[in-house]
């Protein structure tokens, strides 16, 4: 008499055998994972080099530092600037010179009729030219 067998399945291994190979899987899984967490836990992972440098710290403080200042500004176009499909609204940017005064390129304010800021809060508010001057940029150094 033959003992009874398992049925075999589309892989042809037994129930029993793919369930020890995921069990052992998982166990490896388990361990890697483990070890990878303790070592980030424990401040154990090294670099050859190091992942930042002091350059990169400073600059990364700097535009932190200076973040505050930029904003966000929304140009409404003259009605006889704009040409079917035109969009009425151009974006350009600034930052704060002084309180109360923000400084641009011209392009960004030109052919204005309504301008609006957005600060770095997200607060919109509305704005007025001040003034301008052309300067050409088409000009370079050798």
């Amino acid at each position: 008499m033959t003992p009874e067998r398992a049925p075999d399945t589309a892989a042809g291994l037994r129930p029993s055998t793919l369930r020890n190979r995921a069990l052992q899987v998982l166990g490896v899984a388990l361990l890697l994972g483990g070890a990878v967490t303790g070592a980030y836990v424990t401040g154990r992972v090294s670099a050859e080099r190091a992942l930042v440098t002091p350059d990169e710290i400073n600059t990364v403080e700097v535009a932190q530092k200076a973040l505050r200042a930029v904003v966000r500004i929304d140009n409404r176009l003259q009605r006889e600037q704009l040409q079917t499909g035109d969009d009425p609204i151009e974006t350009g940017t600034g930052f704060f010179y002084k309180k109360d005064l923000i400084v641009t390129n011209y392009h960004v304010v030109q052919y204005q009729e309504s301008l609006s800021v957005t600060l770095y809060n997200g607060r919109r508010v509305t704005a007025r030219l001040e003034g301008s001057i052309r300067v050409s940029t088409s000009r370079c150094c050798a």
